[in-house]
C-alpha cells in the first residue's frame, strides 16, 4: 500500500503541531516515519514549491519516507494527481476536495487529513499501551454472530474503501 499525504494541507488542518513551518515539516515527516515504522506502508508527502521553490521538483528519502517539493509554478496538488494515475492500492490524505475526487476517480481511496490524524493517534495509543490493535479487536465483546443495527449493506465500492482503511 502507498500512501500520499498533501503536506501543508495536512500540517494546517493537524492540530498537535507547534512552531514555525520548518518545525511542522519536520514533526510530520517524524509522524510518518514512526507510522511507516509499525505498518511497513511505503509513504510520500508532497509539500507545495510552486511560489518560492526551485526550477525543478525536488524529491530526497529521509527516514524511509519520500518527500517530494513541487517545482517553482506546480502545485502540489498536481504532483499529487500525476501520483495517482495508477489508483491501486494508493491511498491520498488531503482535505481537499479536489484533490480527493481526483484520486477517488482513479480508483484510490481518499482520507481527509482530520480521518488520518485519528488513525494516528489511534496507533500511538496502541504503541504506548504496548497493545496489538487485532487481538483486542478479535477479544473484545465483537463475538456474537447475532447481527445488530441497520441491515442495509453498504455499496461496493464503500465496502472495499473500508478494506482498505481497515489495512493501514
Amino acid at each position: 500500500m502507498h500512501i500520499i499525504v498533501d503536506g501543508y494541507n495536512f500540517i494546517g488542518k493537524y492540530s498537535g503541531m507547534i512552531g514555525d513551518i520548518e518545525e511542522k515539516r519536520e514533526a510530520l515527516i517524524n509522524l510518518l516515519f514512526e507510522y511507516r515504522a509499525l505498518k511497513k506502508h511505503d509513504i510520500t508527502v508532497v509539500f507545495d514549491g510552486w511560489q518560492n521553490g526551485m526550477s525543478v521538483e525536488s524529491s530526497e528519502i529521509k527516514k524511509g519516507v519520500r518527500i517530494i517539493f513541487s517545482r517553482l509554478g506546480e502545485k502540489a496538488d498536481d504532483v499529487i494527481k500525476r501520483l495517482t494515475v495508477k489508483g491501486e492500492n494508493i491511498i491520498v490524505v488531503s482535505s481537499d476536495r479536489e484533490v480527493s475526487s481526483y484520486a477517488e476517480n482513479r480508483g484510490a481511496v481518499a482520507l481527509s487529513c482530520t480521518e488520518f490524524e485519528k488513525k494516528l493517534t489511534e496507533l500511538a495509543y496502541y504503541k504506548q499501551n504496548d497493545i496489538n490493535k487485532d487481538e483486542e479487536i478479535s477479544s473484545s465483546c465483537f463475538a456474537s454472530t447475532k447481527k445488530k443495527g441497520n441491515p442495509r449493506r453498504l455499496s461496493k465500492e464503500e465496502r472495499r474503501k473500508r478494506v482498505r482503511i481497515s489495512k493501514m
